[in-house]
Formats: C-alpha cells, sequence, structure tokens
C-alpha cells in the first residue's frame, strides 16, 4: 500500500506510531479507537490522527466522517467480532483489508459475505504466538531494524520488582495502564 488511511481497534498502547506507521506500512493517516479519556490523550501522545470513542460513537458513522466517506483501507483489530459489521456499514474501502489477531466470540461470526465480496475485502488472520519460523525470522529482523534506528519505539509503562508481581498483574488486568508493564527481576536481586 502506498498511502491510505488505517484504523487501528483498539489503539495499541504499547508502541508509538508517529513513526512507524509511515515507514512500517506507508499508511499516511491513523485513525485509533479508544474507550477512555485517558486513551484518547495517549493517542494523541502516539501521534493518532484521528479518535474515535468506541463508548461513546458509532464507530462506523465516524470512520466515513473522517475519511469523506471512502472508508479506511485496512482494518487492524484484536476483536474480530467486533469488526465485521464496518464492511457491511461502509466504513472499509474497496479492496480495503481486514486483519485480526483475535476475537472475543470464539465460536461461530456472521458475515455479509455480499459486502465483503463486491468490495473485495481481504482477510488475514495471524497468530503472533504461532507465525511461521520463516515468518518469525522475518519479523523480528524487521522490528529490530525498526527500533535498532529508533523509528519503532516502546511504550513502557510502570515497573514493578519481582516483590511487587501481584501489583503489577493487578494493574494489568484493570486495563488502567497504558504500555508495557515491566517486570525487573534484577532490580529485587541487588536489593537483596
Amino acid at each position: 500500500m502506498d498511502s491510505g488511511c488505517a484504523l487501528w481497534a483498539p489503539l495499541p498502547s504499547t508502541l508509538r506510531c508517529r513513526q512507524t506507521r509511515r515507514c512500517c506500512c506507508r499508511i499516511t493517516r491513523v485513525i485509533g479507537t479508544v474507550g477512555s479519556a485517558d486513551r484518547a490523550r495517549l493517542a494523541t501522545d502516539l501521534g493518532i490522527d484521528d479518535i474515535v470513542d468506541y463508548k461513546k460513537d458509532n464507530v462506523a458513522t465516524r470512520i466515513l466522517s473522517l475519511t469523506a466517506n471512502r472508508g479506511v483501507d485496512i482494518v487492524v483489530d484484536m476483536d474480530f467480532s467486533s469488526t465485521t459489521h464496518l464492511v457491511s456499514q461502509n466504513a472499509v474501502a474497496e479492496h480495503g483489508a481486514v486483519v485480526c489477531y483475535g476475537s472475543n466470540v470464539r465460536g461461530q461470526i456472521p458475515i455479509d459475505f455480499g459486502a465483503w465480496l463486491f468490495k473485495s475485502i481481504r482477510l488475514h488472520f495471524f497468530l503472533i504466538y504461532d507465525l511461521a519460523p520463516g515468518e518469525r525470522l522475518s519479523a523480528v529482523e524487521g522490528l529490530s531494524q525498526l527500533l535498532e534506528s529508533g523509528r519503532l519505539v516502546h511504550n513502557i509503562g510502570p515497573r514493578y520488582t519481582l516483590d511487587e508481581i501481584a501489583d503489577a498483574h493487578e494493574a494489568v488486568e484493570r486495563g488502567s495502564v497504558a504500555g508495557n508493564v515491566v517486570l525487573d527481576c534484577a532490580r529485587r536481586l541487588h536489593n537483596e
């Protein structure tokens, strides 16, 4: 894709995307979905161009408004069950793609086949834990290059010692942490 608009749903709070969206995918505009004002502020800080609050806004309507009724070129979402309707609501552009790496519903998920077929929508599923060896090597090499060059930056959240492991787990479970929670095992060893 040489240019285009992507929807990240939900916004990946662990990566800064201001530079990475352009170097990784050649995406010129990113719309991120969030569920709180705190996440909206983080999204702005991370360089997301437009924010949609999925708890307050009709996501498809907002996407159409933001894209002059064209829709986004790609949707990257963890939850396939909440994404399928975006195609039939015209929020995904013709010849667009939907990339999902999970779903809150494990059983059958209906899709509007006609909407997907006649818009030539591509669908791609993957599990990061189950990449083929060549895919994993390519991903690791690509990510390593981006990290080394500074074009990809991790958004590090709070750090906990090994003694605070229960607190770290609770922070992740609450869903209130923006970024990766780090368990600093070395810090505990040095303090003993």
